[in-house]
């Protein structure tokens, strides 16, 4: 069965290891929709500002793409 999300971001990292960092080190976990990969999750876009900014906080440098 397929499943159709519209309005959604996707948070793709280059490695598992990133994504993992990401979970603990931000509020990504409470706005997660659905992980697609070890290394990819899809998330609420009313939410992107905030994670995008905790990410930079912490050191991250985010490349967004639109």
């Amino acid at each position: 069965m397929a499943t159709l999300h519209q309005h959604v971001a996707l948070i793709e990292c280059a490695d598992e290891i990133a994504l993992e960092e990401l979970m603990a080190a931000t509020p990504l976990p409470a706005h997660v929709i659905r992980p697609l990969s070890p290394r990819a999750v899809i998330v609420d876009p009313e939410y992107l500002d905030a994670i995008l900014q905790a990410m930079v906080r912490k050191g991250y440098t985010p490349r967004v793409s639109s």
